[in-house]
């Protein structure tokens, strides 16, 4: 037991010596395209590269591409989910 415990221990300190810290652990794909996207779209605003009526129905095209993404992705889990539940009661 004590090897374990100690084991443990080693591992927690060596976990928070860490230099960087850890900041890609889970990383939505569509969220960080999104994000990048709108971010685009407003320098591309503030450097008057584009109308503000041309920003905002940009901003509204990618918001509603992503909630489509969002959407699709839910059913997509739901749907497994419902088939899994139905075949785990089923047998």
């Amino acid at each position: 037991m004590k090897p374990f415990i100690m084991c443990i221990g080693i591992l927690i300190v060596a976990g928070c010596t860490t230099e960087s810290p850890v900041t890609h652990i889970i990383r939505d794909r569509e969220f960080s395209q999104y994000q990048a996207t709108l971010d685009e779209l407003e320098s591309e605003y503030l450097r008057k590269e584009i109308s503000y009526a041309d920003y905002l129905e940009k901003k509204k095209y990618v918001e509603n591409n992503y909630q489509k993404q969002v959407d699709t992705r839910r059913t997509t889990i739901q749907d497994a989910s419902s088939i899994r539940l139905n075949t785990e009661l089923g047998q």
